[in-house]
């Protein structure tokens, strides 16, 4: 004859069983931490709209004085161009999209006297002083491609470096206490990054 299996044993086996299930659902993401995101700035805080043009040539001013002029020789300017788009249709709710711009600035980089290495640093140096100064700015700009250009000597200009944050991204980021200590980490915080080989 067939032992039922006691009470304590079947609790056991059932706290194991649903220890289990969490561990599983945690794991795979199903189940996840809230409490993490509180202080994500999920929408944006309501700003002046402000028209295409305006808006790009302050961007312009704005990016031609974080960036100054090309090292050791060059243009009197680093900044090449800037553009505003509309945020695509349902994909951000309906007054964010009146009054925020996706934007996509260009720019040369600077070579450096020691190297690929230092080259690269310098890079990231702009793309922080970039973003910052922008997302501090209180302009309407939801999300930023910033396009590093690159020439040395007779060496035809090439796209170096690409980097791309979104509004989400940006968010988490408190840009007014960050200074240049962190800019590995808004390096590492870019939703998309690239860096051509022969740069570095």
């Amino acid at each position: 004859m067939n032992r039922l299996p006691s009470p304590p044993l079947v609790a056991s086996t059932l706290s194991g069983f649903v220890i289990g299930v969490l561990v599983t659902l945690l794991a795979s993401g199903v189940i996840g931490h809230t409490s993490s995101n509180k202080s994500v700035q999920t929408t944006p805080v309501p700003v002046r709209s402000v028209r295409d043009e305006l808006l790009e040539a302050k961007l312009q001013r704005l990016a031609t004085k974080v960036l100054g002029p090309a090292y050791p020789t060059g243009p009197k300017t680093r900044f090449l161009s800037v553009e505003v788009s509309t945020l695509g249709i349902g994909l951000v709710p309906p007054d964010v999209a009146r009054t925020y711009r996706s934007v996509v600035i260009k720019f040369l980089l600077n070579d450096h006297p020691l190297g690929p290495s230092w080259r690269l640093r310098e890079a990231k140096a702009d793309v922080f002083a970039l973003l910052k100064s922008i997302y501090i700015s209180g302009l309407p700009v939801y999300d930023m491609e910033l396009v590093g250009r690159f020439h040395s000597g007779a060496q035809a200009p090439y796209t170096a470096i690409v980097a791309y944050m979104s509004f989400q991204s940006a968010g988490r980021i408190p840009w007014k206490r960050w200074g240049r200590t962190h800019e590995g980490q808004v390096w590492n915080l870019l939703d998309y990054r690239s860096i051509a080989k022969k740069f570095a």
